[in-house]
């Protein structure tokens, strides 16, 4: 039985060795920075001439867009 112990131990131990090995391979990952614009939200875009004109690349602020930022929605007066 002592000798299973001491081979379950040293199987032990190198499954820790390659855990903590593994790890540091793995890149670190964070969240990308929150948005914060330098601009004033209530700053409009400018529209375009008629509604049938806008279109999601001309009448949607993409620079207020974050993946933390909770995605806030702006409504604007036409």
């Amino acid at each position: 039985i002592s000798k299973e112990v001491g081979h379950v131990k040293l199987v032990l131990e190198q499954m820790k060795f390659e855990q903590e090995e593994s790890r540091s391979y793995v890149p670190s990952i964070k969240a990308p920075h929150r948005i914060i614009t330098e601009t004033d939200p209530n700053d409009n875009l400018p529209m375009p001439s008629a509604s049938h004109l806008c279109w999601m690349e001309n009448c949607f602020d993409f620079s207020r867009c974050s993946l933390v930022s909770g995605f806030p929605v702006y409504f604007y007066n036409p």
